[in-house]
């Protein structure tokens, strides 16, 4: 039987009160997402957290055969368009319960709508089988790692591809199909052994980076103490090493055995 030990870490920026990354996990139904809130955008750190959440609840399941996937394709378009109107509907309550006391520049807030990068992985193991699926939106990445080798990056490959208009999921409807041309979906089998690295932009960057100069940074991945990874990330920034932005990664490990489901937080 395969087993999925999960763990996730997070460094805000700044201050906790600016986080606008999200991150959630299900080690039972298999599935990890991180999302990264676009600074300028309304309310980035809740549509962040509503996919995030949303994507353990209720995301369609991914296919095992080919022949599913372009059904599986077009569910996935009408969960984000699903997703976009409850959020700008919860945001339109708010801001009518809510009257004068919500800020002049948050009034607009439905119409203008959120914006957030998103990455979603699911594994489906079947005895001693597994894959994974994989559907992003924008820069946040995943890697899987095998012997310590890198073999899978999506759906970016190089730190070059980090830039500062990334393709994002909107709430605003008006705009909502033309940013969903941008959904990449990746799959691929999983082995006992292999690691999965779900990394928010900043992380993501800074993996890539290192690993062009190099690649054993692979193997070095482990899990943290939480106070180590936060230590971590601190030095990375006073060097310059990684760019100052909120940090989420999540580490999966592919496992054989019959202990628990899961690595809780340190």
């Amino acid at each position: 039987m395969i087993r999925i030990y999960a763990q996730a870490y997070d460094v805000a920026k700044d201050l906790a009160a600016e986080w606008e990354d999200g991150a959630a996990l299900s080690w039972r139904r298999a599935r990890f997402a991180v999302a990264d809130g676009a600074a300028a955008a309304v309310a980035a750190r809740s549509w962040a957290a509503d996919l995030t959440s949303g994507y353990l609840t209720d995301f369609p399941e991914a296919p095992w055969a080919d022949g599913d996937i372009p059904a599986y394709e077009g569910d996935v378009r009408q969960w984000f368009a699903d997703r976009a109107r409850r959020w700008t509907a919860a945001q339109e309550r708010i801001i009518a319960t809510r009257g004068e006391a919500v800020p002049w520049y948050h009034r607009d807030a439905a119409a203008r709508g959120s914006a957030a990068a998103f990455l979603g992985v699911q594994l489906d193991c079947r005895g001693s089988r597994a894959v994974w699926w994989a559907t992003a939106i924008g820069d946040c990445c995943l890697f899987q790692v095998r012997a310590g080798r890198l073999v899978t990056s999506f759906p970016l490959s190089s730190a070059a591809e980090y830039g500062g208009h990334p393709d994002l999921a909107l709430t605003a409807g008006a705009r909502l199909d033309g940013a969903l041309r941008a959904l990449r979906h990746g799959r691929g089998a999983a082995e006992p052994g292999d690691l999965f690295v779900l990394a928010s932009d900043a992380a993501g960057e800074w993996l890539l980076t290192e690993a062009a100069h190099d690649p054993a940074v692979w193997s070095r991945l482990r899990v943290f103490g939480r106070d180590a990874f936060t230590e971590l990330i601190r030095e990375l920034r006073v060097a310059g090493a990684i760019r100052r932005d909120d940090v989420v990664l999540v580490l999966l490990r592919v496992a054989n055995g019959d202990g628990p489901d899961a690595a809780g937080p340190s």
